[in-house]
């Protein structure tokens, strides 16, 4: 068994490894770009309560209406805190998968390319090989007179 063939199954599971990083790579990354995109929409959404908590200030609401909306935003408050959190446990998941894609990645671009000069390898060898029984061949023949 020639040096290729041994190394094949190796290259299949590192690119097999590399493909399901890239994939954990993705997941993660829409996950990040979920959370974030949910959380510019509650700020735009605090921005919204905070004007109209605004104008209730300048119409001279009561001070109940007024508590209810203060408490209300502080809720938004709240659970903008909770998904900035929840962002930053997310982003240290984007970027765990990004290093072992990167990892998998050089693994894999490693032994494709000692399984390339292997291959280079053998067919350099293969045709010295037919070019010596070629030239064996010839020099063997009976020659015409």
């Amino acid at each position: 068994m020639n040096r290729s063939t041994r190394l094949e199954p190796f290259a299949r599971l590192a690119d097999q490894r590399q493909q399901g990083a890239a994939r954990s790579l993705q997941a993660s990354r829409d996950e990040l770009a979920h959370y974030e995109a949910r959380l510019g929409e509650l700020k735009a959404y605090r921005s919204e309560y905070a004007e109209r908590l605004n104008q209730l200030g300048k119409t001279g609401s009561s001070a109940t209406h007024i508590k209810r909306f203060l408490d209300f935003i502080g809720q938004v408050d709240e659970g903008v805190r909770q998904l900035e959190s929840l962002i930053a446990l997310t982003r240290g998941r984007f970027d765990q998968h990004r290093e072992e894609w990167l990892a998998a990645r050089s693994r894999f671009r490693v032994l494709d390319e000692v399984l390339t000069r292997a291959r280079r390898e053998e067919d350099r060898n293969r045709l010295r090989s037919e070019q010596r029984e070629s030239d064996d061949r010839t020099s063997q023949a009976p020659r015409a007179r």
